[in-house]
């Protein structure tokens, strides 16, 4: 848990000193020097003067003004001016939360998660860590972009039900993290269609495999679908053995599911186009083209 919310806080700083731009170094005495912009916005904070008292006061105030931007500066010099670890727990879960109310997820998700891994053993560490599951599910993309973001927010969520089986927070989490797997699902899912209309039925075959072998397991309701994607892979590569025998099995284990009466699966006439097709198997290599043709158009009737 405390590596995966490492490798968060990391990348997160990394990234603020990126959106930060680089110093402008002189090139003789190779020391940082700053423009003249640079030298106004690393002056004095004039918070700094303040003792935790006033500071504590004024962001009272400010929350009383529905100021909840000002208030989170408050509570971030206060930080500064505090040497009591209780209280400081405090304060950062004060404003990991007033961030949250902001929707400002990025600092959101960034203090909840420095929350759990300083104070791993606090009362409130899975209000938290749900709060960052939160926070990561709002910063996550559409199926069709990046899912790095998804993946991490699973993680998350998975490390919840490790270190937090108690939880009053569990099927909050249980839903977040079947979110993320939808979301996953139709990424790659997104991914097949891109190889289907591209005419690569190997690649988008590798794909089907994929949805199998990762996504089933964890998302038992997304087998009709993963079906009907076989269906259309098998139909695309003129495989009508194949498109009736996925069909059989979709009308067979989800005979009221909305894609079998979509597809209007029906079981009695397919089970006869395959016992077709059998038969044709069975026949004599000397069986003419001619024959061969009209005994396989029999069987495509399903398909069309």
């Amino acid at each position: 848990m405390k590596y995966i919310i490492f490798l968060l806080l990391l990348s997160n700083y990394f990234t603020a000193i990126y959106a930060n731009g680089p110093m402008l170094f002189n090139q003789n005495k190779q020391t940082p020097e700053f423009d003249s912009k640079d030298k106004k916005a690393h002056k004095k904070n004039p918070l700094s003067d303040k003792s935790f008292a006033e500071l504590k006061a004024e962001k009272e105030k400010a929350l009383k003004a529905k100021d909840l931007a000002t208030a989170v500066k408050y509570l971030d010099a206060m930080r500064g001016a505090c040497t009591d670890p209780e209280i400081l727990k405090d304060i950062l879960l004060e404003m990991a939360d007033i961030y949250f109310e902001l929707q400002d997820w990025t600092k959101s998700e960034r203090a909840y998660n420095e929350f759990v891994l300083l104070y791993p053993g606090a009362i409130r560490c899975d209000y938290a860590h749900y709060r960052a599951i939160i926070c990561g599910m709002n910063l996550t993309l559409s199926p069709d972009r990046d899912q790095t973001k998804t993946q991490e927010t699973l993680k998350l969520a998975e490390q919840f039900f490790t270190d937090h089986p108690k939880s009053t927070y569990l099927e909050k989490v249980t839903k977040l993290a079947t979110e993320c797997r939808e979301k996953l699902l139709e990424s790659d899912i997104s991914i097949f269609d891109f190889y289907m209309h591209s005419n690569n039925f190997k690649a988008a075959q590798k794909r089907l495999d994929l949805i199998a072998k990762e996504h089933i397991p964890q998302l038992p309701t997304c087998q009709p679908r993963t079906l009907e994607l076989s269906i259309q892979l098998a139909q695309a590569q003129n495989n009508t053995e194949s498109v009736l025998r996925t069909q059989l099995e979709l009308g067979q284990k989800f005979p009221e599911h909305e894609i079998t009466k979509r597809l209007a699966v029906d079981l009695p006439s397919i089970k006869t186009q395959l016992a077709s097709l059998e038969q044709l198997k069975a026949l004599p290599v000397e069986l003419t083209q001619e024959q061969t043709t009209v005994a396989q158009a029999s069987t495509q009737k399903i398909t069309t």
